[in-house]
């Protein structure tokens, strides 16, 4: 179900390094060809479909509320890339729903994406935060976890094209700007 996969590839980092990283096919039910071809095309696709439903996503994202979950495992953090970005990776969570508690939606957003299961007492808050990101302009809800085994990871191909462990360390990782406040956060307070 997993293939390696050098961390140094265009997807992942924006400089080449020596480490490697898991990372799952972006389908759950079979492992996709992941040349650099394959990837580029895959992300170029992706790139015009953002770009072209744009305005709509700035319509429904410029009111909405946000989560997200630092999930730590040793010195290693989960990074997921969604389908419909420019190539950057972000932390698991997303959008809550009317009326839905932040908690609540935090938990359902990670299921919904990875598939890991945790409850209230296993996560904590860090901050709430407003992000300006690529001319959208959302609040977001950041917390973290500490776990003492990394969980298999069942992405959902519809929202999620990608996962990867990555060191907690790795200034080369190409991040949105919302997860990269987190980090930051968690590296300044842990």
């Amino acid at each position: 179900m997993f293939q390696e996969r050098e961390a140094g590839a265009a997807d992942l980092l924006r400089s080449p390094r020596d480490e490697r990283t898991w990372v799952l096919s972006w389908s759950q039910y079979s492992l996709r060809p992941t040349g650099k071809n394959v990837n580029k095309r895959r992300q170029i696709l992706a790139t015009i479909v953002f770009w072209g439903t744009w305005p709509g996503l700035w319509l429904i994202l410029r009111w909405s509320q946000r989560t997200r979950l630092l999930i730590v495992c040793d010195d290693e953090f989960l990074v997921v890339q969604g389908w419909l970005s420019i190539g950057d990776w972000g932390l698991p969570g997303g959008g809550l729903h009317h009326g839905e508690p932040v908690i609540t939606g935090l938990l359902r957003e990670v299921w919904e994406e990875t598939g890991i299961v945790f409850n209230e007492n296993d996560v904590k808050p860090a901050f709430t935060g407003t992000v300006r990101d690529k001319g959208i302009q959302f609040k977001y809800h950041a917390f973290y976890t500490l776990i003492g085994k990394k969980p298999p990871i069942k992405i959902q191909p519809r929202e999620i094209s990608g996962f990867a462990w990555q060191p907690i360390n790795n200034p080369n990782l190409r991040l949105n700007n919302d997860a990269r406040a987190v980090l930051d956060w968690w590296l300044y307070n842990r």
